[in-house]
């Protein structure tokens, strides 16, 4: 019996420890899947869903953004299955639609192209933030904020009777903002799809803390790329650290806004507008700040305006257009290589108050050397500094676009005395007899075109004087060089108004004639270029002898043929031979001789020129 219980015990302890041993087993494995799923990748759908679903694996994502954000490790990726949709939100009392707080360090990124990441609240930065990949859809606002419209929509409220939402907004709250390959349209309905996020460098209203610096990047833009405005400033609150906004894509109303809303801004501003940007306008109303504008290599800009700003930086092949002002006011210009400056619009003076930077990269002994700028004849480049390196004035390239007419003892550029740098002019780019001269004058350097024109002499067709084109090509300019002789005996190129001298006369068979004010028909176009005479033809199957001359106020005319197409020469007979002989023995300035017999060109109609009939007639 003693034995019996014995066993009965052993049996019960055994029992008891297999048990104790099984649940301490299953409390190291939950222990164990809560620290796995805290991991570097987690995946997330719908995402207000209960917050106990899922366990972040791509077959069973979690439909939560709150289990995502707390599972992914800091610095990790949240991937988006399907559509991602947060569309029940907090109300504020005004209304407003209190946002979706992002507070840890985190990259939500599209599994593939139907990857959508849509709200219907703002989105505020507690951390730095990334969206890669992916379309984002901002569906919950009629106005930025009270007072203030949406560009990017129509009037009358979205939903609710409410008459502003402002829930497209991403707020940086002084941390960074990357969008990477972000797709912004919402493709529902037609006006929907200007439906676009803003971005702020602040915070809803003034809710949440913020970081040290806002900074915005936008790369790898798509054809959705798109903000319906970017504030740098907070919209209701006085602020004051730096932001950059680093800007690829476009913003509908293409303007940067420096500042804030309601209260000023006052940090400054770094604006990087790269190719695939729009925004040429930098409005810095509500900012008390500094804005310094860098616009990137292979950017153009047409009828920007950086009224306020600090510091301009154009790089290497951006070009850059001012639209109509009344003057530009700016500290610091630097202009970099083959970068381009077009203050023509400004009426009047263009101020630098600092220092003008030109190209300091150039050989000295190149041909072509720094960027370009391009004033208008009643127009001066003040600069209050210094000038350095050497930048181009008034010739960008060897396109007759490219090239701004000087003005004859004009001053273009003032800086400061004895100034370092230099501008330049090349002849081969725009005027042949021009020089800009550096000197100093009343305590600054100045930089004045002086005009030492050449006098018409004579001109003469610089090739053939008849040219057949047997096949003629539509998209070809034919070209037929002219030398123009100055007094000097010298060759020289007309400039300005130095044209208005010259005029053109292209007569075709049937009598029409096209000149400087009929330059074109639906045959043929013609023109008067430096190179010369230019004709294009339109119709390729056009054909005929064309005369053209061109003319000089002076009496003197050069004249040339030009056949078009294929040509039949009709057949010599004795009829030619009789004409030739009938005015045998005549010589020029005689009133029987005839230029046209004169075969050989020799002044005298004889027996050279009857053989050379004689050799073409045609036995019929």
């Amino acid at each position: 019996m003693k034995k019996r219980k014995s066993a009965f015990i052993a049996f019960l302890c055994a029992l008891v420890l297999s048990i104790n041993t099984a649940i301490s087993t299953d409390a190291v494995s939950n222990l164990n899947y809560k620290k796995l799923k805290s991991k570097n990748v987690v995946f997330l759908t719908e995402g207000q869903d209960d917050t106990d679903i899922g366990d972040g694996t791509i077959n069973n994502p979690y439909r939560n953004i709150k289990t995502a954000l707390s599972n992914v490790e800091d610095g990790g990726t949240i991937k988006i299955v399907g559509t991602f949709k947060y569309w029940r939100y907090e109300e504020h009392h005004t209304k407003l639609p209190r946002p979706l707080v992002i507070n840890k360090e985190v990259t939500f990124e599209g599994v593939n192209e139907n990857s959508v990441f849509l709200t219907r609240a703002p989105i505020q930065l507690a951390s730095d933030v990334t969206f890669r990949n992916i379309k984002m859809e901002f569906w919950g606002s009629n106005e930025l904020m009270p007072g203030v419209p949406d560009s990017g929509l129509p009037g009358g409220p979205v939903d609710d009777d409410i008459n502003f939402r402002s829930g497209r907004s991403i707020y940086l709250a002084g941390n960074t903002l990357t969008m990477d390959n972000v797709d912004t349209r919402i493709r529902t309905v037609s006006f929907q799809e200007r439906y676009r996020p803003y971005i702020s460098g602040g915070t809803f209203l003034d809710e949440g803390s913020t970081g040290q610096k806002s900074l915005l990047n936008v790369i790898n833009p798509n054809s959705g790329t798109e903000f319906a405005g970017i504030y740098a400033g907070d919209y209701w609150k006085e602020r004051n650290y730096p932001v950059e906004l680093n800007i690829r894509g476009k913003v509908l109303d293409k303007t940067i806004h420096t500042g804030g809303i309601i209260e000023p801004f006052r940090g400054d501003v770094e604006v990087n507008i790269y190719k695939g940007a729009n925004s040429s306008i930098i409005d810095m109303n509500k900012h008390n700040g500094n804005a310094d504008v860098n616009i990137k290599e292979n950017v153009f800009l047409a009828d920007a305006d950086f009224t306020g700003i600090r510091n301009l930086t154009i790089e290497s092949n951006a070009k850059v257009s001012l639209g109509n002002s009344k003057e530009f006011n700016i500290d610091n210009i630097t202009l970099k290589r083959d970068g381009l400056l077009d203050l023509r619009k400004v009426t009047g003076n263009a101020i630098v108050k600092e220092n003008f930077i030109g190209d300091i990269t150039s050989d000295p002994n190149e041909g072509i050397l720094g960027g370009a700028i391009f004033l208008h004849n009643n127009q001066v480049l003040d600069v209050i500094g210094d000038v350095i390196g050497i930048t181009r004035l008034n010739s960008y390239s060897n396109y007759e676009f490219d090239k701004v007419p000087l003005k004859d003892n004009h001053i273009y550029i003032k800086a400061k005395e004895n100034a370092n740098g230099d501008f330049k002019i090349y002849p081969s780019f725009i005027q042949s007899d021009y020089r800009l001269e550096k000197s100093i004058e009343d305590s600054r350097t100045t930089w004045i075109a002086i005009r030492d024109k050449s006098i018409f002499k004579e001109f003469r067709w610089n090739g053939s004087e008849n040219d057949n084109i047997i096949k003629p090509e539509e998209d070809k300019d034919y070209i037929y060089p002219i030398e123009f002789i100055d007094e000097n005996d010298k060759i020289y190129k007309p400039v300005g108004e130095d044209w208005n001298q010259f005029t053109f006369t292209l007569t075709k068979p049937d009598g029409t004639i096209l000149d400087d004010n009929n330059y074109w028909d639906s045959d043929l176009g013609v023109y008067l270029e430096e190179a010369g005479i230019v004709i294009n033809i339109y119709n390729t199957s056009f054909s005929g002898e064309l005369n053209l001359t061109v003319n000089h106020e002076s009496g003197q005319s050069i004249t040339k043929k030009i056949q078009i197409g294929e040509t039949t020469k009709p057949p010599v007979t004795m009829v030619d031979l009789a004409k030739v002989a009938e005015r045998y023995n005549s010589k020029k300035g005689q009133p029987k001789f005839d230029d046209k017999y004169d075969l050989n060109k020799d002044g005298i109609i004889d027996i050279y020129d009857i053989v050379i009939v004689a050799k073409d007639i045609e036995v019929n």
